[in-house]
């Protein structure tokens, strides 16, 4: 991801940021920018892409671990290289 400034957003970052560039958004990105959430950003992403209604009370029911653990469980899809 790149923003208007030039800066770059890469890997977790980079998903972050997008949750991030959406208002309704934010308190997502930020309880996943933790340190131990930014590894699942990606998986996350995914999950708020497929049912945004069910990640919502997710993330606001559970601890981060019990969370971590839920995200573990989410395939993330391949993305071919063209």
């Amino acid at each position: 991801m790149v923003s208007d400034n030039g800066d770059v957003w890469l890997g977790d970052h980079a998903f972050i940021m997008c949750l991030w560039a959406s208002r309704g958004f934010r308190q997502w990105a930020m309880r996943l920018a933790s340190p131990l959430l930014r590894p699942m950003a990606r998986q996350a992403f995914e999950a708020v892409s497929r049912n945004r209604r069910n990640v919502s009370a997710l993330l606001r029911l559970k601890s981060e671990a019990e969370l971590k653990k839920q995200l573990s469980e989410v395939t993330i899809p391949s993305c071919p290289i063209s």
